[in-house]
């Protein structure tokens, strides 16, 4: 478990009131970290110390598992990345497992910021995971 500071308690209480302000339901694990099923998804709001004491919050959806690396699954995960405003892919090589991200700035964040970076994750993880799983095989996050 991360070291808890008085910033990281500030910004899990934040979080608290704009989830329940903005979702109404969302899961709290004993870590402190969040999250949301939609659809097919499972997307993780998980506040951090960054740097020189400030925090972050990465919002992330793990798509897809057992998806073996690959010149084709990389090109077309990049390429997708270009088509992007909000949001990227990335490829973890240790648990074969593809995953969509974004990062927002703890002290800046507004409601409005945190919803619209989640709703977006959410729906397109939902979209994109069924993509990579007819391209490059493998499960579904949520499959697991």
């Amino acid at each position: 478990m991360e070291k808890v500071t008085p910033k990281l308690d500030i910004l899990r209480d934040k979080l608290i009131g704009y989830l329940e302000d903005g979702l109404g339901q969302y899961v709290q694990d004993k870590e402190g970290d969040f999250s949301i099923f939609y659809e097919s998804v499972r997307v993780f709001v998980c506040p951090r110390e960054w740097t020189d004491g400030k925090t972050i919050v990465k919002i992330f959806s793990i798509t897809n598992l057992d998806v073996m690396e690959s010149a084709a699954l990389f090109k077309f995960l990049v390429t997708e990345n270009l088509k992007l405003l909000l949001g990227h892919f990335s490829y973890d090589e240790d648990n074969l497992a593809v995953w969509f991200e974004h990062v927002l700035l703890g002290e800046e964040m507004s409601k409005e910021e945190l919803l619209t970076a989640l709703s977006t994750i959410a729906i397109l993880a939902d979209k994109y995971d069924d993509i990579i799983r007819q391209k490059f095989g493998g499960i579904l996050y949520t499959e697991a």
